[in-house]
C-alpha cells in the first residue's frame, strides 16, 4: 500500500522531500524534463501503467493464492479462477494446497484401515494425531506465506507436491 502511495504521487509530481513537510508540496517533474513526448514514446507513462498493472495482478494472485487455503471447495474456486489469468504465484499454491490435501486423505484412510486391528489402531491414532497436526502446521505456514506474496516451498514435501502437480497450471 506504501508503494501505491508513492507511486500517486509521483504521478502527481510530487518529490519524496516533500513528504516531510507536508504543508509544503514541491514539484519534483517539471516541464522541462516531462514533455508529451515522454509519455508518447512509451518512457515514464508506460512504466507507471506497468507497475500499476503488475500490483493490482499481484494482489489478484495472492487473493487466489490465499482461497486456495480454505477447504476443498476454496481449493476448486481457486483452480478456477486461475484458469482465466495464468498466475505464478496462484499455481504454486494451488499446487501446494492440493499437495496438503491429497496427503491428508492419504493419512486418513491409512489411519481409518490401521484402526480396525485393536493394538495398532491405537498406535494409529496417536501417529494420526501427531501427523494431522503436521499437516494443519504446514497448511498455516503456507497460508501465511501466500499472504506475504512470497513463493516458499514448504519445508520436507514442497518440492515433491510441485513436481507431482507440475501439469496443473
Amino acid at each position: 500500500m506504501k508503494q501505491l502511495v508513492f507511486l500517486l504521487l509521483f504521478v502527481l509530481g510530487f518529490s519524496s522531500a516533500a513528504l516531510a513537510k507536508p504543508a509544503v508540496l514541491v514539484p519534483a517533474v517539471t516541464t522541462q524534463n516531462l514533455t508529451a513526448n515522454t509519455l508518447d514514446k512509451g518512457g515514464l507513462w508506460s512504466k507507471i501503467k506497468t507497475k500499476v498493472h503488475q500490483f493490482l495482478e499481484e494482489g489478484e494472485a495472492i487473493k487466489i493464492a490465499v482461497i486456495a487455503h480454505i477447504t476443498i471447495i476454496g481449493l476448486i474456486i481457486a483452480i478456477v479462477m486461475n484458469a482465466d489469468k495464468k498466475s505464478e504465484l496462484a499455481t504454486f499454491y494451488i499446487r501446494q494446497v492440493l499437495g496438503l490435501t491429497v496427503l491428508s486423505l492419504a493419512t486418513l484412510i491409512i489411519m481409518s484401515v490401521l484402526s480396525i486391528v485393536p493394538v495398532l489402531g491405537l498406535i494409529a491414532a496417536i501417529l494420526g494425531l501427531f501427523v494431522g497436526l503436521g499437516i494443519l502446521a504446514l497448511l498455516i505456514i503456507s497460508l501465511l506465506s501466500a499472504i506475504n506474496g512470497e513463493k516458499k516451498e514448504l519445508p520436507v514435501v514442497g518440492k515433491m507436491f510441485q513436481k507431482w502437480f507440475a501439469s496443473i497450471g
